[in-house]
Formats: structure tokens, C-alpha cells, sequence
């Protein structure tokens, strides 16, 4: 099998052109080895911390080639139109309060809680793990604003597919999905751009290839795109019934919807999960 080429993963997802700022690289930081392969892949799913309901996923890519290090995040459950600084830190997990290593846009929710960010750092190199996500209460870092209301640990992907429309499917959809494997649990986050808004789409990991219809494996939280048609969904399975990639073939489907009655179980985009370089 092709092994997934992860360098033009976000790429793909034609996100940060339209919305990504280039964010200038810190001061100190960047120590510890680095986030090593060309075009390595991380993810972090974020769950909500002191009370919060605010949940969500990141995906990171980085090029030692280019010296860049790409994110895209997406935070649900926000209360409407806040604003929330967000950083990458130092660290071995969320626990960790350790030193900002990479600052990130600051989120600002929609009309519905949901907020998105995309950006470029700029870097020659990234350490090779403790890394974690972090977003604050806000709307700045002062007093009781600084408190975290939503955190995930970096992790290096060791799944990943690169999702793409099916025949015939139009607009053009594209998105990555990322999974994560620990000891017990593992994490998933997908991304997918060009959906239309204000929709519902069921998600599943499927055993197979694309257009096997294999069975599904496990159903995702559905995707549901805002006013830019991007949506992330993530969730966290069991490691017991994830096989490795390669390993009898796995999938990433996504629907029509928005339920999976009739026209709503067509495939509209989909994506093989392979080792990522």
C-alpha cells in the first residue's frame, strides 16, 4: 500500500491560504530534538477542563524542509461570539502548566459556539514529544482569564488518511483524518473542508478500502460544518479494535446524511488509512 505522503496533508485541506496567518516563532523554546520526518503528523483532541463544555481537535504538520509548522483547530461548545487565547506549551500533558512554546490565533466563537483557527509558524525545528494544546477562558490571559477551559496532548499520528470527494461528488470536499494509538485508548480527529454549510454527515471508520463497503469499524460523532463549510469531529475508541494501518484495510467514510436512511447512507468522500511518512 502507498504510504500516506504527510507533507501535503493540510495542504490539501485548502484552509490556510484562505484563512491561516503566519504567525512569527516565539522566543526560546523549539529544544528537545525534532518533530523528526519530513511532513510529520500530530494531533491533539481537546476535552473541556474546569467545568467547561468545550471540546475539540487539532491537527499539526510539520516540514524540516521548510522550516514551517502548520496547525488547524476547531473548539465547539463556546459560549457565543467569546474570544479565547490558545497556545501550544511545553509539557507531557495538560496537567503539565508548562512554558507557551507556540501561540495560536485567538479563537473566536460563532453565533453557535464554534470557533476555528489556521496558521503557519514559522520553525527549524519542533521538539519530538511533550507537546500539548491549550485554550483559555479569556478574552485575554489576566487574573482568572488565564484559566484553561480546554486542553489535549499532542500526539504523533500513527494512522492517517487523506480524505477526497467521490466521483462525482461536488463541490470538491477535502480533509485529513488522524488517529492517534496509545496503550488502552486512541484518539481520532478529522477534518474535512467543502462541505455545505448547516449540514449533518455521518462519519464511520470502516474496515476495507474505499468502496467496499466494508463494515464500519467505528461511527464517529457526525460532522457538522458552519457558515465556512469545515467541520472536525474527534473521538476517542478503543485500542483493542484498531488494526494497524495497512493491516486488512481501513477507511475513513464520510455521508451524505444527515442520517444514514436511504440517500443519506451515500458516500461522499472518503480516505484510506496508511502509515503516515
Amino acid at each position: 500500500m502507498r504510504r500516506f505522503i504527510a507533507s501535503a496533508a493540510l495542504a490539501s485541506l485548502v484552509l490556510l491560504p484562505a484563512t491561516g496567518a503566519s504567525a512569527a516563532a516565539p522566543h526560546g523554546g523549539g529544544g528537545g530534538g525534532v518533530m523528526g520526518t519530513p511532513g510529520l503528523l500530530g494531533l491533539a483532541r481537546l476535552v473541556g477542563e474546569n467545568g467547561s463544555s468545550a471540546g475539540g481537535g487539532a491537527i499539526l504538520s510539520y516540514s524540516p524542509s521548510q522550516g514551517k509548522m502548520s496547525v488547524v483547530l476547531e473548539v465547539t461548545g463556546l459560549p457565543p461570539y467569546s474570544v479565547h487565547p490558545a497556545h501550544i506549551h511545553a509539557g507531557p500533558s495538560c496537567t503539565s502548566n508548562g512554558p507557551v512554546l507556540y501561540p495560536l490565533p485567538k479563537l473566536v466563537a460563532n453565533a453557535v459556539g464554534v470557533a476555528f483557527a489556521a496558521t503557519t509558524i514559522d520553525r527549524q525545528s519542533v521538539p519530538a514529544s511533550g507537546l500539548y494544546v491549550n485554550v483559555h477562558q479569556g478574552p485575554d490571559l489576566v487574573g482568572s482569564h488565564f484559566t484553561p477551559i480546554a486542553c489535549g496532548r499532542v500526539q504523533r499520528a500513527s494512522g492517517a488518511a487523506q480524505i477526497a470527494s467521490d466521483t462525482g461528488v461536488s463541490p470538491s470536499i477535502q480533509g485529513v483524518g488522524l488517529i492517534g494509538v496509545g496503550a488502552t485508548t486512541s484518539n481520532v480527529v478529522v477534518i474535512v473542508s467543502g462541505l455545505t454549510p448547516h449540514t449533518t454527515h455521518p462519519a464511520h471508520i470502516h474496515l476495507g478500502v474505499c468502496g467496499s463497503n466494508g463494515p464500519i469499524l467505528y461511527a464517529l460523532p457526525p460532522l457538522t460544518p458552519g457558515p465556512t463549510g469545515i467541520a472536525v469531529t474527534t473521538a476517542t475508541i478503543l485500542t483493542a479494535i484498531v488494526p494497524a494501518p495497512g493491516v486488512n484495510g481501513w477507511y475513513i467514510n464520510v455521508h451524505q446524511g444527515p442520517t444514514l436512511t436511504g440517500a443519506g447512507a451515500t458516500s461522499v468522500a472518503c480516505g484510506g488509512v496508511q502509515r503516515p511518512l
